[in-house]
């Protein structure tokens, strides 16, 4: 806004640090600032910090290892398909299969933020109250786990007297967790619609009215019915057909549409525990498809698949004539919306970015299109 000179309270100087062509005055209190005002005394100004050197000192933090996560290849598959472009994922299956634990080493698959995200992001942690003096910015992808108690006003944000930003804009530029989502209150799961769609937040109170960014990958666990056994092997269902219906009804299908990825995940029998083979690292194949789409996207306000508009669609996932055929095909035997017809065009994106392909290819579009079946 052309400002050269900026006062603000010591607390907040060391994220203002990192914002290039300001000087940054810190205080203590206005006296301070009246009597510089009235040249009684002198402030110095706030050194400035590299964005850059801070990276490079930084060591992320993570909790759970996706790599040392045993079995569950296909599940591992689609999360890292979810995690290179940036897709929503609702995993469902029996109590004990591993969902949640999936779920929580998929941060360990995030790209790194560019300091435009970095940025962005802790803005918003400022506004919340999660910065201070010894974590001046966020420097890590925000994984926001959200229990279903959670109100609806604490998820989009808002209040009674100043806007906050809720739990959907907390997660901005990361991912927001909903574990167990069919026992959220259908009106909270409902609110996230509009938002999942336009990637921000508008609240209106009488008072005031404010907006908040709210790009996030949506990431959801369910069982499939209210016992959780629903189809087990070895444990026996005791909910009755109704009951397992009124319960997969909870997600409701404009919301079940704004999922890209709808995946089952089995039940496993942990079998050689002891010797199994270390596995690769899963991040790297997603780490070359962010560059690929940092790329694609320099010259765009976007930085991932899933939020290419129509015409980027058109521009940039090239498919091959038997692929155009096939998922045409599919879209009609399938009842895929026109939503969801987009959604496979962008999964099938980021599928041959992560291997490496310039075109969608058939095999592309048929894994895509494993991922719209639902329950």
């Amino acid at each position: 806004q052309g400002f050269t000179k900026i006062y603000l309270p010591r607390a907040n100087a060391s994220e203002a640090a990192f914002i290039e062509g300001i000087e940054i005055y810190a205080l203590d209190n206005l006296k301070e600032f009246i009597d510089h005002l009235n040249s009684y005394i002198e402030l110095k100004t706030t050194s400035h910090k590299q964005l850059s050197s801070l990276l490079r000192s930084h060591r992320p933090l993570i909790d759970y290892s996706f790599d040392k996560i045993i079995g569950l290849q296909q599940a591992k598959r689609a999360l890292q398909i979810a995690a290179a472009g940036h897709h929503n994922v609702l995993m469902y299956g029996n109590p004990g299969c591993g969902k949640t634990i999936l779920a929580r080493a998929f941060k360990s698959l995030l790209s790194s933020m560019s300091s435009e995200e970095i940025l962005e992001t802790s803005e918003i942690h400022s506004i919340a109250g999660l910065l201070n003096q010894d974590q001046a910015l966020t420097l890590q992808r925000p994984f926001r786990e959200v229990h279903s108690n959670a109100t609806t006003s604490s998820l989009i944000g808002g209040g009674t007297h100043s806007p906050q930003p809720g739990e959907i804009s907390l997660a901005h530029n990361g991912v927001l967790f909903l574990d167990e989502i069919a026992e959220f209150k259908k009106h909270t799961l409902e609110s996230l619609r509009q938002p999942l769609e336009d990637r921000q937040i508008h609240i209106n109170r009488n008072n005031f009215k404010s907006s908040f960014p709210a790009s996030f990958i949506l990431l959801a666990t369910m069982n499939p019915c209210p016992c959780g056994y629903h189809r087990d092997s070895k444990i026996k269902c005791i909910c009755t057909l109704s009951q397992i219906k009124n319960y997969q009804r909870k997600i409701s299908g404009p919301l079940l549409d704004r999922f890209d990825i709808i995946l089952k995940v089995p039940k496993i029998t942990i079998k050689n525990i002891f010797s199994n083979k270390k596995v690769s690292n899963s991040n790297l194949p997603v780490q070359k498809a962010s560059r690929i789409q940092s790329l694609r996207f320099a010259q765009s306000p976007i930085n991932k698949n899933s939020q290419m508009s129509l015409d980027q669609i058109k521009a940039h996932c090239q498919m091959s004539k038997e692929s155009e055929e096939k998922l045409n095909g599919a879209i009609n035997s399938m009842h895929i919306s026109n939503r969801g017809h987009l959604k496979v065009i962008k999964l099938a994106r980021s599928i041959a970015d992560l291997e490496n392909s310039t075109e969608i290819k058939y095999n592309h579009i048929l894994e895509a299109l494993q991922y719209r079946k639902g329950f």
